[in-house]
């Protein structure tokens, strides 16, 4: 590869290898995409993002969700681009950077549960304080909900389809009720009531993984893109 292609140099190659779950071949087929879909960017936005995690098999198991899910394909594949996104986005930027992907990539296909559990829990912590509090856990939880209710708006001409008128309201009223401010602030005093165990208005990650471990749904995208 020599010593510099891209930006991305033959050390960093190297901290690859050691620091991921990925083999030289992977990552080489990783990079020789990267630089096809990134061209001269040294980031990439969320619609090459989108096209690299198809590329490498992260989407591969959208037909089988949405079947199970009973929504349209394209509903789940934006569903989980965006949620991917958040994950890999460590830093904040809005940007993916090749480090970040590469590191993405190694935990939602070969990562182990530590791994997974970080990576939830680092992208409610929006401080890096290495705890939650209610804001942040609120605000987390808000935008998961919100996320929902979007792959069930966009896919109400299918449920009308599938479930019928009523049922695909009543689905789409299920959401909106789960959206109710009211409702998150109780479901974060509940996940609070069951996960700060030491009483000191913050959730650690020790707790956390705690918790999530009693409350596998947490880890579905992991689930959901893992190769079978």
């Amino acid at each position: 590869m020599g010593n510099q292609q891209g930006g991305v140099s033959q050390a960093d190659f190297e901290k690859y290898r050691s620091q991921t779950h990925l083999s030289q071949e992977e990552l080489n087929k990783i990079y020789e995409e990267w630089k096809e879909t990134a061209k001269a960017s040294k980031d990439i936005d969320k619609k090459k993002f989108g096209e690299m995690i198809e590329k490498v098999g992260l989407l591969d198991n959208v037909p089988r969700i949405a079947q199970e899910k009973d929504l349209p394909p394209s509903v789940i594949r934006s569903a989980l681009i965006d949620e991917m996104f958040i994950l890999f986005d460590n830093d904040q930027s809005g940007k993916i950077s090749f480090d970040e992907f590469i590191s993405g990539v190694s935990i939602m296909l070969k990562g182990t549960e530590t791994e997974q559990y970080q990576a939830i829990f680092n992208w409610r912590d929006k401080n890096g304080d290495g705890k939650l509090d209610r804001d942040e856990l609120y605000e987390s939880i808000k935008h998961t909900m919100k996320a929902a209710k979007k792959m069930i708006d966009s896919s109400m001409t299918h449920l009308k389809k599938t479930k019928g008128v009523d049922g695909a309201n009543k689905v789409k009223a299920l959401l909106e009720s789960w959206n109710d401010e009211s409702n998150i602030q109780a479901f974060v005093e509940q996940i609070f009531q069951t996960a700060d165990k030491d009483n000191d208005g913050t959730i650690s990650f020790t707790e956390f993984k705690e918790y999530v471990e009693s409350n596998p749904a947490w880890l579905d995208v992991f689930k959901q893109t893992r190769r079978i």
